[in-house]
């Protein structure tokens, strides 16, 4: 039956779907384990000419579209939403084009969401990717074999995992060892540290925009055992990325410069996919990765020179110190003492801030005037 206002197509698309199946498309190790993507079968989904749902997704009034992408070369890294399709992950038979329903909120140029058809009574959809999960028509006869089977033999994968690796100060990657090599970061737009002996790369994403960080983990073979896009809203000055450092427990750092006055300190988890963003200069973890302190400057740009800058430990202010005088912090061993020193500069002597923090009670905060020296005679 053909509903008004929507096409024949979607019109067969219509109905109530329920999750039946799952496969993991990763090279590495899943977040979840297998029981908790067990625990996503039997949600239901409902695709109506008024009304969408998708686990916690509700659009009421939505958009339809049918969309149609090609196959993608080998060795291209694709962008936005075409790198949420199975074919980037390998999964299933290799196919000269995938069909996409994507739905939109009223008024949105921007898909919400995006579905694979495979026929009118299948569709996939990658979540917390690359889980793959099956949809099927409620009601449908069961297939015959398990999305395992479909999606690892037979057909083939149509895909090799993503290699990554850095050379002369670019970074590369390829669909396989031997794959064709293409650009992911040129100089400047990516940081590498390592992760619990594991290489972990932070980069810009070249969409025409840098608007994502892009997070990979490697394997000793350059083999990308992680993979996560996250959205630098609030942080889109960042034209370049100074420093990565690795925190321990599933936590990376990022330093991303904007100007001579100003970087932002990007603390993400990876296992929880949060962050904590920073503004400041200075950037400076303790050992255990537990205290962060930094340097809060004016705005580099109509401030006035007697505007201090704010020694910074987390959220919290520490103590006034004088604007872009590029101080240097460092931690002791243990993470009780900070010691800031403040250079001499324009007549101005020299400076050393202590903050000292015991097992209990308050923080301790001293200053300390650094002697100028004196030249022998």
């Amino acid at each position: 039956m053909r509903h008004k206002g929507i096409d024949a197509r979607i019109a067969k698309l219509s109905g109530k779907y329920v999750s039946t199946d799952f496969v993991w498309c990763g090279a590495g190790e899943p977040h979840e384990g297998e029981s908790w993507a067990r625990d996503q079968l039997s949600n239901e989904a409902v695709i109506l000419p008024n009304v969408f749902s998708l686990r916690s997704v509700v659009i009421v009034n939505p958009r339809y579209e049918v969309r149609r992408y090609e196959k993608l070369p080998e060795g291209e890294v694709p962008m936005g939403i075409r790198r949420s399709l199975s074919d980037f992950y390998g999964a299933g038979p290799k196919k000269d084009a995938i069909t996409v329903l994507e739905v939109f909120e009223p008024g949105d140029k921007t898909s919400r969401v995006a579905l694979e058809i495979l026929d009118d009574d299948t569709l996939w959809d990658l979540w917390d990717a690359p889980w793959l999960f099956e949809w099927r028509r409620d009601g449908a006869k069961p297939l015959a074999t398990s999305l395992q089977e479909r999606c690892r033999s037979g057909g083939g994968t149509g895909r090799r995992p993503l290699h990554a690796v850095e050379k002369a100060g670019v970074l590369w990657g390829s669909n396989g060892a031997d794959g064709p090599k293409r650009v992911l970061a040129d100089k400047g737009k990516f940081g590498k540290t390592l992760a619990d002996g594991q290489a972990c790369f932070a980069f810009f994403e070249q969409d025409g925009r840098y608007s994502n960080l892009r997070v990979l983990r490697c394997a000793a073979d350059n083999t990308v055992l992680f993979s996560e896009s996250l959205s630098r809203e609030g942080w889109e000055a960042a034209n370049a990325i100074d420093r990565t450092a690795w925190l321990g427990g599933n936590r990376l750092f990022v330093e991303a410069h904007v100007n001579p006055s100003l970087a932002f300190g990007v603390e993400i988890d990876l296992g929880k996919r949060t962050r904590k963003l920073f503004a400041g200069t200075a950037f400076a973890w303790d050992r255990a990765g537990k205290r962060l302190a930094f340097i809060a400057e004016p705005p580099h740009f109509g401030t006035p020179r007697d505007v201090p800058a704010k020694l910074m430990l987390g959220d919290e202010t520490l103590s006034d110190l004088p604007a872009r005088s590029h101080p240097e912090l460092l931690w002791n061993d243990d993470g009780r003492l900070l010691t800031v020193i403040v250079p001499a500069a324009d007549g101005r002597r020299g400076e050393l801030v202590v903050v000292t923090f015991p097992d209990s009670g308050p923080r301790r905060v001293e200053r300390f005037e650094l002697s100028a020296a004196k030249e022998r005679r």
